[in-house]
């Protein structure tokens, strides 16, 4: 798996299948969450019947994640991912995708991982609803254990 297909897996989940490989040293610092007392849980706006697998790719990635919440990806007001986040209380909702920070509440930190902006949703007014912006995740996650 090349850095770029990581990258890309790091920030959208994408289901990837294929061989097993060990992350890098830059790679390693996104875990370190885990290490700091946190439980990472893996929130996605899949379809119910692909959580099993998109857990197991996380996994398969490096990713210490214990739970996955699949939401689907309805067009509704909210974020396909608000009720579930309601519910769960985290400390921070870490997304790549602008529109999954709209109305998630007020008391959970928003960070965003950007994208490149051609094309991108991560532009304009809409940049007001995240607490903070980070290059990708390992950036996010030194930014949040440093703070």
């Amino acid at each position: 798996m090349t850095a770029t297909s990581w990258r890309n897996f790091a920030l959208t989940s994408t289901i990837i299948t294929g061989r097993r490989f060990q992350p890098s040293p830059r790679r390693r610092r996104m875990l370190r969450p885990v290490h700091a007392g946190y439980e990472l849980v893996c929130v996605s706006a899949i379809e119910a019947q692909d959580a099993e697998a998109r857990l197991q790719n996380l996994r398969h990635c490096g990713f210490p994640i214990e739970r996955m919440i699949a939401t689907d990806n309805a067009e509704i007001d909210d974020s396909p991912k608000a009720a579930a986040l309601r519910e769960l209380q985290p400390v921070v909702f870490v997304d790549d995708f602008l529109p999954y920070l709209r109305r998630i509440p007020d008391n959970i930190h928003a960070a965003l991982i950007l994208r490149e902006q051609n094309g991108s949703p991560n532009v304009g007014a809409n940049l007001v609803w995240a607490h903070s912006r980070h290059a990708d995740l390992a950036d996010f996650t030194l930014w949040w254990l440093n703070r």
